[in-house]
């Protein structure tokens, strides 16, 4: 394999975020040559107002975050940035992998490092995207601080966030409701319990926001009905990243029934030499993410 320092790499990393730029650290400082791709689109989190709940960078904006991160791998010498999209990822034999940047840029290395999140798909609703980030949040551990005080309207997208985020919402919120959409089914005992705590359920789809510049301050439902509420609590579906189509189809690249990358606990994929990290697997937030990062960087290393 070709050892120019242009187009070639110990390992290549696919994707720039608190996973993939964890992992570049720790094979830096191992004396390993890493080259990150990171998409120069903006990221998922990049209506962020902060990092939360991540010790030491507490409140930092994302973006402060990758910069910060890049100052600090700068004196080892070993770890490269592409502002790039990856377009193409191709075996080369039993030496490893080339990976093709969206400007040009063909790396060779023989191991790989997914780390490139997946996307969110909002709904089709005026005002959805000027609030998101802001009065609509999709964790409350991330942006229930900001929020706090504030009448929630919690809308669950699947069964597992109508049993758990109206109860969790009530440690941020001064009142909580659940905009419950059509096609997901709540149960009498779980509807009195929600009553029990002063939690209603509204049913039928949310048709309008009413805000000024993000600051939601009511919903219309489709039925014509409006409710106050200062935030919406509403996780969009998740939708891997195109990517993730070309790796399955080049490398045979196992993936689950959602479509996120299938890994084992030291996330290692089926395809020899190529971990997936962070939110390749699903949402795990920042701090997971980079701890996933590590466990990778280190298991890597440990079977070099």
């Amino acid at each position: 394999m070709q050892r120019d320092e242009e187009t070639w790499a110990d390992v290549a990393i696919i994707g720039g975020g608190p996973a993939g730029l964890e992992a570049a650290l720790v094979i830096a400082r191992a004396g390993k040559r890493v080259l990150v791709f990171d998409d120069p689109a903006p990221p998922r989190n990049s209506a962020s107002h902060g990092i939360h709940n991540f010790i030491g960078i507490e409140g930092l904006k994302p973006a402060e975050l990758r910069e910060l991160c890049w100052n600090e791998m700068a004196k080892y010498g070993n770890a490269t940035l592409r502002r790039e999209r990856v377009v193409r990822v191709a075996r080369l034999g039993e030496e490893g992998f080339e990976v093709t940047g969206s400007h040009g840029t063909r790396v060779s290395a023989p191991r790989l490092i997914l780390a490139f999140g997946y996307h969110d798909e909002y709904p089709s609703l005026d005002g959805f995207e000027a609030c998101w980030g802001d009065t609509i949040i999709p964790c409350p551990f991330c942006d229930g601080y900001e929020n706090r005080g504030r009448a929630w309207g919690v809308v669950p997208r699947v069964e597992r966030e109508l049993a758990l985020l109206p109860k969790l919402a009530r440690h941020w919120a001064s009142s909580v409701q659940v905009f419950l959409p059509p096609g997901l089914a709540i149960d009498d005992a779980y509807r009195a319990e929600l009553s029990a705590l002063g939690i209603p359920v509204r049913e039928g789809p949310v048709a309008a926001l009413r805000h000024q510049a993000g600051k939601l301050d009511a919903v219309t439902l489709q039925s014509g009905a409006k409710h106050e509420v200062g935030t919406l609590l509403w996780v969009p579906a998740p939708r891997p990243a195109p990517i993730a189509d070309v790796l399955e189809s080049a490398l045979g690249l196992h993936r689950g029934d959602d479509g996120f990358i299938q890994t084992d606990e030291s996330f290692a994929t089926n395809v020899p030499r190529v971990w997936a990290v962070g939110d390749v697997k699903g949402w795990v937030g920042g701090l997971n993410a980079a701890a996933a990062g590590y466990v990778a960087a280190t298991s890597m290393l440990k079977s070099w």
